[in-house]
This record gives C-alpha cells, structure tokens and sequence, in this order.
C-alpha cells in the first residue's frame, strides 16, 4: 500500500513540476529562436537524465545495496530524488519571467477550456499531433520487447535497441533548432512524421533475420521521433503567443497542463490498444506465438505508426501559425505592451 500511495503522489509531484517548468520557457524570453532553443535544451537534457538514469540503476543498486536489493533499491531511490530535487529549486529561483502579459493577470476557469481550443486552432491542432504521437510511440515502445522475442528472437537485443533508440532520439531532438531554422516549425514536424512512418514501413518490409538493417531503421524512426516528440511543445509556445494576441489572456500554464494531460491519456490509450492487439490476434505469454499473433506483434511495431505518422500529416497540413506570422503576432503584441506602459 505504501507503495501504491508513494508512487500515486510521486506522479502528482512530478505533473505539478513539469507543466510550470514547460511554460516558464515561453516566460523566459519573448524571441522565438530563444525559446525554440530553450525548450529544446529543455527536452535534450531530459531525456540524457532518462538515458543516464536508466543505466544507472542496477548497478547503484548493486553499489549501494551490497548484496541487499531491497535496500539497494531505496537507497538509490534517495540518490535519483536528491539529483532532482537540486535542479529543480535552482531553476525556480534563478530563471527569470521576462515577459509579461498584455493584460493584468487574469484567473482562468476550468469551464472556459472549450472556447480556449475553439478559439485558438494552432493549438487544439498541437495538441491533437501530440496525442496521436505519443500514442503510437507507447505502442511501439511496449511492443519492442514481444517484437525482439517473438518476431525476431533475439532477446538480448531488446536492452541494445532501446539504449541505441534514446541516444539517436537525443541526437535528433538536438538538431531542431537548425533544422526548423532552415525548414520552419510547420514542414520540420511534417518532415518528420514522414520519416517515422517511411522507416517504420521499411522496418515491415524487412525479413526478421536482417537483424542490422532493423537496427539501422530503429536508429532513422529514433531520430525523426526527437523530433515528433519535442516539436510539439516548441509549437504549444507560439500558441501561446498566438491566443494572448487573439484574446489577450496569456494561457501557458492551460496549454501546458493539456500537453502533459495529453502525454497521459495517450500512454493510457496505447497500453490498452497494444493489449487489445496482441488478445485479438491470438498472443500467449511465454509460448510459440502464431502467425497472426507475430502480425498483430509487427502490427503495433510497425503499421500502425504508418497510420498515425499520415494522421499527423494531414493534421499539420492545416496549420495556419506559419514562423512569419508569428514574427508579426510577436511584434504586435510588444507594441501592445509598449503602448500599455506609456498610458
């Protein structure tokens, strides 16, 4: 039990954490290759402390538990708490607030959502891309271990590939601000969906047995996917921008609040879908699966990102918040609060 209660409050901590430290990055600086970088830093690094956390465990476990895991695993529980705990008071009382609202600041109701996404289509378009791709990325990251056992038998692969797929997709969320700053924000997302899916395609057609080419896609789909995955909370930014000048209310800490609620519920989604999948097609735990349970397996690794990464497309395709566009939402609403200041 106190298990189940400690976690259930860690996860309400962590929320409570992560969206004022994703919207104090569109307070820091209203410049919008500034925030483009910041966000970016921002997503970088968490995923280096996922990839460095990760590896960490057993053996801090080993290190610190000397032959006790129990208290190997709480003793390093204690260690990751104390490493994040630092940064995130640091952050909160040295990161600055440079922008400020067009308006006095205005309290927001849980009811007036729905005319919030009504009334600002760049980012019910956002937010819609995000869920689709976060619901595909939890379907293909919990699939990865039935897809190396069953499908390729190689399960001594399934720790390689997913420390391999972190770095690339740090490498790939790396690249983002000079890829939008040659691409734009808009066709650097599109081009992004289409290599997901053009590698995940590759990854259906290709023989089980061609164990380096499937590591080859799983490095290209990682890459493009630091960008699905870190392009969206950039974007959110400029709506902010976008429905302060359409509204006047300056709406981060709403915005945010629907990505991380979106993270969730697409999580929720993609574990039911998998689960879903693999009983429909016949899957049996710890058996020889059928040809069908193997397709349902490549099914969830492979199809069905196709399907989302055309979704995703389409829905990017309508969105209006061009960078120049927002170049000139940006200076109208400094001039806005210029002119408030001089009355």
């Amino acid at each position: 039990m106190f298990a189940y209660v400690t976690y259930i409050l860690y996860g309400m901590a962590y929320t409570l954490v992560d969206i004022p430290g994703h919207a104090l990055a569109s307070r820091m600086t209203s410049l919008n290759h500034e925030k483009t970088k910041v966000m970016t830093l921002r997503r970088v690094v968490a995923n280096f402390g996922m990839l460095v956390g990760a590896g960490a465990v057993i053996p801090l476990v080993g290190l610190l538990g000397r032959g006790n895991q129990s208290k190997g695993y709480m003793m390093t529980a204690a260690v990751f708490a104390v490493i994040a705990v630092v940064p995130i008071i640091l952050s909160g009382i040295t990161a600055k607030e440079r922008v400020e609202e067009t308006k006095d600041h205005q309290k927001f109701q849980f009811k007036e959502l729905y005319s919030l996404l009504k009334s600002n289509v760049p980012l019910l378009i956002t937010v819609l891309v995000f869920i689709v791709n976060q619901i595909a990325m939890s379907i293909k990251t919990a699939a990865m271990a039935y897809y190396f056992t069953y499908n390729v038998g190689r399960v001594e692969l399934i720790a390689i590939v997913s420390g391999i797929s972190l770095i690339f997709t740090i490498v790939g969320t790396a690249m983002i601000p000079m890829v939008t700053r040659r691409l734009g924000k808009k066709n650097a997302m599109i081009v992004a969906m289409a290599v997901i899916g053009a590698t995940s395609f590759g990854l259906a057609m290709t023989p089980v047995q061609s164990v380096v080419l499937i590591l080859v896609w799983f490095v290209l789909n990682s890459f493009a996917a630091g960008f699905g995955l870190a392009m969206p909370f950039i974007i959110a930014m400029d709506a902010v921008e976008y429905g302060e000048w359409k509204t006047g209310k300056r709406t981060e800490g709403i915005i945010f609040s629907l990505m991380t609620f979106g993270t969730k519920l697409a999580g929720a989604i993609g574990g039911a879908m998998l689960g879903y999948i693999l009983e429909y097609t016949g899957y049996v735990a710890n058996q020889t699966q059928s040809a069908i349970a193997l397709k349902g397996i490549l099914f969830s690794m492979a199809i069905f990102p196709i399907i989302v990464s055309v979704i995703g497309i389409l829905l990017m395709r309508c969105y209006s918040l061009t960078d120049e566009k927002l170049e000139i939402i940006t200076s109208e609403l400094e001039a806005r609060k210029t002119s408030a200041c001089m009355q």
